[in-house]
């Protein structure tokens, strides 16, 4: 039974070891997905940022994308498929409750 617990408390260490806070929640650097072009594709470490905030920090990452928009969750939009746009969706309060993604 001790091993377990050693193991367990070792496990529980590495996994939050190199994460950072943000407004309550841990963040993992690094979580962005990368597409099938080795680009990233996905950032669900925005997931909780304020909206502007996940903006800058998506167009900081992927400076070749044409358009970062932040939208309301219920806000009417095209469904065409772009493949240099990202859409941040945000609750009433202005946070990201989506994984933005490219699209």
């Amino acid at each position: 039974m001790p091993r377990f617990l050693i193991f367990l408390l070792l496990a529980i260490f590495l996994t939050t070891s190199g994460q950072k806070e943000n407004r309550g929640r841990i963040l993992t650097p690094g979580l962005a997905v990368p597409g099938s072009d080795g680009k990233i594709a996905k950032w669900p470490e925005t997931i909780g940022m304020e909206g502007i905030e996940a903006a800058e920090y998506i167009q900081n990452s992927r400076p070749d994308l044409a358009t970062v928009t932040v939208i309301g969750e219920r806000d009417i939009m095209t469904r065409d498929m772009r493949f240099d746009r990202v859409r941040i969706f945000v609750d009433e309060n202005g946070e990201v409750i989506k994984c933005p993604r490219i699209g």
